[in-house]
């Protein structure tokens, strides 16, 4: 029974980054990465549950001794209800052969220029899901607090749900 829950619950998270797509990158270790967080686009989300994406070297280095370092995605898009916190940990590539493969690139193609390119492999450990709610406020002083809300604006009203998912 564990095991059908946590397959369906990653193919709804799967199924949310899909929709989303554009996250924002941040690293957990700050002495071990010296990348600075940036916005991304995830290229795929693979059945191990690793989402593939790419990002900007910038000059930046890997100074740790792992290739392997804690990470955080959060997927948000304005219009949509909900938004979702993905942790786990990435790896960085910059291997050509796998970012054309990754891509879908055929073997044939002209080569990429990888010197600015990294790919990027998250494996995710925990999802965090939290969904608005969109109906409209229907006494006083919940329509105060919506239109508060909405004075910062959030078209949406706090919290409905929350869920945690662990892999």
């Amino acid at each position: 029974m564990k095991e059908y829950t946590t397959q369906k619950n990653f193919q709804f998270i799967k199924s949310k980054i899909n929709d989303i797509r554009s996250a924002l990158f941040s690293f957990s270790d700050i002495d071990q990465v010296n990348y600075p967080t940036c916005i991304v686009t995830a290229i795929r989300v693979d059945e191990q549950g690793g989402v593939w994406f790419l990002m900007n070297r910038n000059g930046y280095r890997h100074a740790g001794d792992s290739n392997y370092f804690p990470a955080q995605l959060s997927f948000y898009r304005k219009g949509y209800r909900f938004t979702l916190k993905v942790s786990g940990k990435a790896e960085i590539t910059s291997n050509q052969e796998r970012i054309s493969q990754v891509i879908g690139l055929p073997s044939s193609s002209a080569p990429m220029d990888t010197n600015e390119i990294l790919l990027v492999k998250m494996q995710m450990t925990k999802a965090t899901y939290f969904e608005w709610s969109g109906d409209r406020p229907d006494t006083f002083l919940k329509k105060i607090y919506h239109n508060f809300l909405r004075w910062l604006h959030s078209s949406f009203v706090p919290v409905e749900r929350h869920l945690e998912y662990q892999f």
